[in-house]
């Protein structure tokens, strides 16, 4: 309960239910995320159409193609142990193995014309070392050193599936691709433009935008409660430490520390003023998150009475009440 005595002005109200405030915060969150969704993607359709962006992606999958360890696939370039495992169902095992064993070669080559010997040696001797050290079933390599060439042994009676699932698939995924992601010229450089982009530019616009939209505009127009569209719905407004509408300035405030302070710094520190906050409000004698309690802000139960601008604005209303008198009506007696 909230009560203040100004002048002989009593003003009380009570607290929301805590369910209510916890329900109003999940649909405005709900509401933020999904216009943060969509903003995401318009701000990413923006950097698409950039020059930078265009190139690096460019030189990106001209690598990727270039490499014989992709495939393109949907618009989109696959690592091939990927693409198999999508769609596998038109390609027989015999041929899945010729093209990994394709894939590879045409990945050696490439790296000697593209980054050098030294690389080119590096990922023959793994390659080869990895093929030799795998065993089927029954304890018998796949592959065995014939005069310093690495070729399929004929004593084991693995099938073209079991050579792709258990010796080039499991290469691919955890040998190839680290060191094509590591050798490709430029692509370590394109990647962390990308990833730079993704996380300090296009997520944080977006929840920045969808925060201000959500948390900071409704209030503006229901200035008497400062009410956000899930604080609206479930009929809780927000009072200062006078139980007083809040003022435009300290409302502004508040809505700075709730975004820049609380969801903003979230995204970077794993939530934890997030949870801060939401500590604040569950334990707290008042019952207040971090930017109401930064700033004397109250949420209170908009069915326990109205929110006055001013004290003069509570004189006259009681004036008004009181000055209220019986209208008497004449009828016609039947």
């Amino acid at each position: 309960m909230e009560e203040n005595k100004n002048n002989g002005i009593n003003i009380t109200y009570y607290r929301p239910l805590f369910h209510r405030r916890i329900l109003a915060d999940v649909i405005d969150a709900l509401l933020m995320l999904l216009l943060a969704l969509l903003c995401f993607v318009g701000i990413r359709a923006i950097f698409q159409s950039t020059d930078e962006y265009q190139t690096r992606n460019s030189r990106m999958n001209k690598n990727r193609e270039e490499s014989g360890l992709y495939v393109k696939y949907n618009n989109k370039y696959s690592l091939l142990s990927d693409y198999y495992y999508a769609d596998s169902s038109n390609v027989s095992a015999s041929e899945m193995m010729v093209s990994y064993e394709k894939g590879m070669d045409t990945f050696l080559v490439y790296l000697q014309d593209n980054v050098g010997d030294e690389a080119k040696t590096t990922v023959q001797e793994d390659y080869d070392a990895f093929r030799l050290s795998v065993k089927d079933s029954g304890g018998i390599y796949y592959f065995v050193n014939d005069g310093g060439a690495v070729k399929k042994n004929s004593a084991s009676s693995a099938t073209y599936s079991d050579y792709s699932s258990n010796v080039y698939k499991p290469y691919y995924e955890d040998h190839a691709e680290g060191y094509f992601t590591m050798y490709a010229p430029h692509y370590v450089e394109d990647s962390h433009y990308f990833a730079n982009i993704f996380l300090f530019v296009e997520v944080p616009v977006s929840i920045l935008v969808a925060s201000i939209v959500i948390f900071y505009i409704p209030p503006l127009f229901f200035k008497r409660g400062r009410q956000t569209i899930g604080k609206f719905l479930y009929k809780i407004g927000r009072v200062d430490k006078d139980t007083l509408a809040v003022s435009f300035w300290r409302y502004t405030a508040e809505s700075a520390i709730l975004i820049f302070a609380v969801v903003m710094l979230s995204l970077f520190t794993l939530g934890i003023p997030l949870i801060i906050s939401f500590s604040l409000m569950a334990f707290s004698k008042k019952k207040q998150d971090f930017a109401d309690y930064m700033l004397s802000i109250n949420e209170i139960d908009l069915n326990s009475g109205k929110i006055y601008y001013s004290y003069d604005e509570v004189e006259l209303e009681s004036l008004k009440k009181e000055n209220t008198h019986v209208d008497f009506k004449m009828e016609e007696k039947e």
